[in-house]
Parts: structure tokens; sequence; C-alpha cells
């Protein structure tokens, strides 16, 4: 049996357009009407729509603690994983990695399928756009309109 199948059934649901949040099972873990953001946030956001590229620690840290004077900024970083690891186990996802870290880059693992709005609306676009037959490409442009619900991660300024 596939080893991702055996861990998680579901997949991840995340919305990136319009209003961010992420839900496993209907059970909302971040983001929704008590979105804020946070660390935890920020993070989630980045490893999960970096997917297969991941995420370079130079670039996680700079999103994570801004222009912040940290001692230790490498300790930090690592705090922050720790208690989003944490925090997903307490919020019902199964025991796993969640977040690997590889040659200094970090992915969100593979164990846990997700199913992301903004990546799906982007496949719809390219799809769109190589389609040659008019009739076809104007359908598929359609159905990429109905997919968009709003400005990716409109509320973060950044």
């Amino acid at each position: 049996m596939d080893e991702k199948k055996e861990i998680l059934s579901s997949p991840l649901k995340v919305k990136m357009l319009g209003r961010f949040s992420v839900s496993y099972n209907d059970n909302i873990i971040a983001g929704g009407s008590n979105y804020s953001e946070s660390q935890f946030v920020y993070l989630l956001q980045m490893l999960i729509h970096a997917g297969e590229k991941g995420v370079a620690r130079s670039s996680l840290e700079e999103v994570l603690f801004e222009s912040r004077d940290i001692n230790n900024i490498r300790h930090a970083t690592q705090s922050v994983i720790y208690n989003a690891k944490t925090k997903l186990k307490q919020c019902g996802l199964p025991d796993c990695n969640y977040i690997e870290h590889k040659d200094g880059v970090f992915y969100w693992t593979d164990k846990i399928p997700v199913e992301e709005d903004a990546r799906f609306f982007e496949e719809a676009c390219i799809r769109a756009e190589q389609c040659e037959v008019l009739e076809d490409k104007l359908s598929m442009c359609l159905d990429a309109c109905f997919m968009y619900t709003g400005e990716f991660l409109g509320s973060q300024a950044g």
C-alpha cells in the first residue's frame, strides 16, 4: 500500500486565494474567520505553496523574523518549527514529520497530501493558455475565473 495513503487518506485543504485558511477533515487549523497573522501561519503559507521546491532557510527566517534583532536566529527558527509541529499534531493531523529539512531547505511533507486552491487555479490557467481550440480555451478560461475567489494571500501587505 502507498505510504502516503497509510498516513493520511484525506488531504489538507488550503485556501490561499481570498481569505487564507488551512483545514483538515473540515476542522480549521489556521486562518478562516479567526484569521490572525502569526509565525505559524506564515510558515504554513510558505511551505505549502512552495511545494517540492521548498523554502531556503534564509527566506524563511526573513519572513518569520523580518528585521528583528535575534541573537540566535537558527535556534529561533527551529523553535517556530517545533511549535508548529506540536500545534499540527494537536489539531488532529497524524503524527509524522510535517516539516522536513534537507540541505538548508525546508519542505512540507509529502506524507500529507495538499489541495491548494491557488495551485489548482494556476494549473487551470496554464492548461487554458496551452489549449489551441478556441471554444475549449474559452471554456477553460471561464472555469479558471470561477476558481478565483480573491487576491493571493490578499490580507498580507508583503
